[in-house]
Formats: C-alpha cells, sequence, structure tokens
C-alpha cells in the first residue's frame, strides 16, 4: 500500500472535547447545556414511520470485513515524519495529554498546531525537526503476516461453548481452524470502572 504525496499535509483542524470537526469550518463551539438527544413529547408526535429502525435495517451493504492481511504497519512513516515530538517553537515541552484542539495546515506542511484551552492561542510544533518535512511516497508493510494465535485454554473454551451450541453452529468452523499457541498467555478481561467503584 502506498501512501499517495496529495494525501499529505490536507488541511484540518480537529477540537478533541466536541464531537464534530471540520476541516472548512474549523474547530466548533460547545454545544449547549441542553441535551440535543433527550427525547420530547413533540419527537413522540412527529414521529416519522418511513424512518427504519437502526436494529433492524440490513447494513450489509456499510460495512466490510477486515482479516489480517487488512493491516498496515505506520511506524516506517512515524519514524520518517515525527522527527520532533516534544518541544514547540517556543522551545517548551508540549503537554500532549492536556491538548485540547489540534491544526493542520496544508500550507504549512510539518507543523502542528494546538492549544490547551479553546480561548488560547495556537502554539506551534515543527515534527520535522530542522530539516525539511518529507514529501516522498512510502511503502506499508503489512502488520500481520497471519493470523494471530489464542492461548490453548481460551480455544477450549470456543470449543465448549459450540459444543453447548452457544456460539451458532455456523461460525463453529471458525472458531475451531484457529490457531493457538503454547506461549501465548490466557488474559481475564480488566474489570471495567463502574466495577472498581461497586467493589470500593
Amino acid at each position: 500500500m502506498t501512501v499517495p504525496e496529495s494525501h499529505v499535509g490536507s488541511s484540518y483542524e480537529l477540537d478533541l472535547m466536541s464531537n464534530k470537526n471540520s476541516p472548512e469550518e474549523g474547530v466548533l463551539e460547545d454545544q449547549d447545556e441542553e441535551d440535543p438527544f433527550a427525547a420530547s413529547d413533540e419527537d413522540d408526535e412527529e414521529y416519522d414511520p418511513n424512518i427504519e429502525d437502526d436494529n433492524n435495517s440490513d447494513t450489509s451493504e456499510d460495512t466490510e470485513e477486515l482479516r489480517y492481511s487488512d493491516f498496515f504497519d505506520f511506524k516506517v512513516i512515524s519514524q520518517a515524519v515525527l522527527k520532533n515530538r516534544t518541544v514547540n517553537t517556543e522551545w517548551s515541552k508540549v503537554k500532549w495529554l492536556q491538548v485540547k484542539c489540534f491544526r493542520i495546515e496544508k500550507d504549512n506542511p510539518g507543523v502542528v498546531k494546538y492549544k490547551y484551552n479553546h480561548s488560547d492561542d495556537y502554539l506551534c510544533i515543527n515534527i520535522s525537526g530542522r530539516g525539511r518535512p518529507s514529501t516522498s511516497a512510502f511503502e506499508l508493510n503489512k502488520t500481520y503476516s497471519a493470523m494471530l494465535p489464542i492461548s490453548i485454554q481460551k480455544y477450549n473454551d470456543f470449543k465448549k461453548l459450540c459444543t453447548n451450541e452457544a456460539i451458532p453452529s455456523e461460525f463453529h468452523q471458525w472458531y475451531l481452524l484457529l490457531l493457538t499457541s503454547t506461549t501465548v498467555k490466557n488474559r481475564n478481561a480488566e474489570p471495567s470502572v463502574d466495577s472498581e467503584s461497586e467493589e470500593d
């Protein structure tokens, strides 16, 4: 897979605190405190019966199943492009976890603008370092050369679920053909934040 030069340096502004981002309009102001998704009596009266329920609609045309061979490793781009991630143009350390907005401009390749608060002015970081930003195309390698194996314990759990018909029969072959490895550790799912708070 090759990343074309035309896709490098596109103008875009990302607001990490809003679910609406536009390459033309930029950062949008915060929404009103009123919940825009809250149901009202008027909504019930104006319900359009021609609108299909998402749970009942067929989304097979809008989705595509991905295989392990569909994933690419972007480290080569990161190593070639992101040469500076620590200090901005004012020689101050970049606090990535506190950034609220990013702005990428086509006219300023290699420069990422950011700010910690919406009312602040943008700060700049030259991700290309002191050199010129790379404009060449990159060859991406596949992330996986084969399916990742699972632990034998997890495989036995899937096999038991197939035997008990907890997993539909049409999926049995896929689960039973999964690769296993004795070196893979079986890790239990981490408890959710709600579960931890209830235990306290």
